[in-house]
């Protein structure tokens, strides 16, 4: 017996398809979807790009424009300067150019803290400034990959600490709003290489949006 996640791969495979689109179900949105359906073997496995997008019935679900014109008019990338990013930031760039979408790129800057007497406080401000000067530099790479690419993107710097930097992501996706969120994977088998509990898959948790991987 194959898996239906399987063929559902080697089809998109053999077909040459550019993406695979995925509906996602239950009031938990893709948390449940990730940890204990087929589609997270989809994720896995997938040679192309994989786009996830909640059930009409989900309560949480962003609804999709009403109007004529482009599913997605506003796209949020998510970057770290990292290959996986990258990845995901030309896949955004793509679409945005067939649809004329705004795009968005945001970097979080994650403030490490020091712990004493159960309070916790900053870095030394030249370590701060320098996690800032990073990730100012990431964003700018990206924005002038955008407009190489022919696409105007709006960079936005992000600080949290305590490890919330999924939720602020989805929180700026959610208040911007985007009706995209863009995320790169690790390795060239999608979340293959995810660490469970890491900050990519709180994302897939915690987003209203359909989420592009």
């Amino acid at each position: 017996h194959v898996p239906a996640s399987q063929l559902i791969v080697d089809e998109a495979s053999a077909s040459g398809s550019e993406l695979i689109v995925i509906g996602t179900h239950g009031r938990h949105g893709i948390d449940r979807f990730v940890i204990r359906s087929q589609a997270e073997q989809i994720l896995r496995r997938a040679p192309v790009p994989v786009l996830l997008v909640r059930a009409a019935e989900d309560e949480n679900a962003t609804s999709a424009p009403s109007s004529g014109g482009p599913l997605f008019r506003r796209i949020l990338v998510a970057i770290d300067g990292s290959e996986p990013s990258t990845r995901g930031l030309d896949a955004a760039l793509a679409l945005a150019r067939h649809t004329g979408a705004t795009v968005r790129l945001v970097h979080v800057v994650e403030s490490p803290v020091y712990r004493a007497a159960f309070e916790a406080e900053p870095l030394a401000a030249d370590i701060e400034a320098r996690l800032h000067a990073a990730g100012r530099s990431v964003l700018e790479a990206a924005r002038a990959r955008a407009e190489e690419a022919g696409v105007a993107a709006e960079p936005t710097l992000l600080e949290c600490t305590g490890g919330r930097t999924a939720e602020a992501v989805v929180e700026l996706a959610s208040t911007w709003p985007a009706d995209l969120l863009v995320l790169g994977t690790h390795g060239r088998r999608g979340l293959r290489r995810l660490v469970l509990g890491s900050d990519a898959e709180q994302m897939l948790r915690l987003a209203t949006m359909p989420v592009l991987l």
